[in-house]
Order: C-alpha cells, then structure tokens, then sequence
C-alpha cells in the first residue's frame, strides 16, 4: 500500500503545458482522447470516397450547421450595421449639403454681401460726397482767398492770419 501511494501521486501530478504552467492529468488525458476520436471520425466520415454518412450528419443537424456555416451570423450582423452606416452617413451627408451649407455658409455670406453693397452703397453715396464736398469747399475758399490777396503783400497774410486766430480763440473760449 505504501508503494502504491507514490505512484498513484506520480499519476495524478500535473504535466508540463508550457513552461510556468502546468496541465492536470486527468484533462491532459481526456484532451488527449478527444482529439484521437476527432481524426477517427474524420477517417471515418470522410477518409473513404462514401459521403453518405456526412451527409446524414449534415441533413440531422442543419440548423446547427447553417449556424456554423454563417459564423453565427455576426456577418449578417456586422453587414447590417454597415448598412445602418451607410445610411446615417448619407443623412449626415444630406443635412450638410441642404442645411449646414445652404442656410448656414450660403445664407451667411449672401447676409454678408448683403450688408457689404448696402456699406459700399453708404460709403460711395454718403461719406464719399461728404469728403468731395468739404474738398471742394476748401479748394472754393483757397481760390477766394487768393483772388483776395493777389497782389501779394504781407500785411494783407497777417491781417487774415489774425482774423482766423481770433475766430479760432473766440470758438474755443465761448464753448
């Protein structure tokens, strides 16, 4: 009895998987069996040229073999939500073509150009006749005053630079 106790703890002691891991006995062997028994049943079915036998297998669990044969439909799945995809995309596309760009981009630069015909429009017509018009004005009184002082004496260039002094102190001091 006592020799049999060692050599029943040498069958039961885990065998090697990988280095660091160890495989129990008992699954190493039925690991072992199940793989034997799948290349009999392969021999068996498929190794004589008579596929009757593969083929009643394959008629008896058709359901299980569609199953398989479309990889548990993940293809379909995954084919649907391409779809799916592919549809979102196209609405995405769609807004953004019809509403981002048309209302958003087109409608913001037409308000923009809008506003720049209406500014230019103010500026040609209002500000720009202002400025020709306070030109014109200036270059009016700078004739004026020359024709006034036309024979060149400097006392008549003081006399109006003494006059536009005191206008210019009597509108400073009154306000």
């Amino acid at each position: 009895a006592a020799a049999a106790a060692p050599a029943a703890a040498a069958a039961a002691a885990p065998v090697a998987a990988e280095e660091g891991e160890e495989l129990p006995v008992p699954i190493f062997w039925t690991v072992l069996g199940l793989v034997l028994a799948s290349v009999i049943l392969a021999y068996l079915l498929y190794g004589r040229n008579d596929f009757a036998a593969a083929a009643a297998l394959r008629e008896a669990f058709a359901p299980l073999v569609t199953a398989l044969e479309r990889r548990w439909f993940f293809d379909d799945l995954f084919l649907a939500l391409v779809a799916l995809c592919d549809k979102a995309a196209a609405l995405a596309l769609w807004i953004d073509a019809h509403v981002i760009d048309r209302v958003f981009v087109d409608g913001w630069g037409l308000l923009t150009r809008i506003f720049a015909e209406l500014s230019g429009f103010f500026d040609d017509g209002v500000v720009d006749s202002a400025v020709d018009g306070f030109g014109g004005l200036g270059e009016d009184l700078g004739l004026g005053l020359r024709a006034l002082v036309a024979d060149g004496q400097v006392q008549e260039y003081l006399l109006y630079a003494a006059v536009a002094f005191s206008l210019a102190a009597t509108l400073i001091l009154t306000r």
